[in-house]
């Protein structure tokens, strides 16, 4: 995936790596420590879940479908 604007260009390699092109080169990549499903954002998608119950706030199976088709749409992009 790629962004352009304000001057900068950053593009995500691999959904591991960042590389920030604005006055120069830098790749930033994830720490290798970082679990999988931090990584992906499954852990922070139950967080969300759990915290939302806890509170009572009501959940949207149509929300979470769409964001779940919204990921899955950016990473077949970011894969191809």
């Amino acid at each position: 995936m790629e962004v352009v604007g304000g001057g900068a260009r950053r593009r995500v390699v691999d959904l591991a790596e960042v590389v920030d092109e604005a006055g120069g080169q830098r790749t930033v990549g994830r720490r290798d420590w970082t679990p999988v499903a931090v990584q992906r954002g499954i852990a922070q998608a139950c967080e969300h879940f759990l915290i939302a119950v806890r509170d009572g706030r009501p959940i949207s199976a149509r929300d979470a479908r769409e964001t779940r088709r919204l990921c899955e749409r950016i990473v077949r992009e970011v894969e191809a």
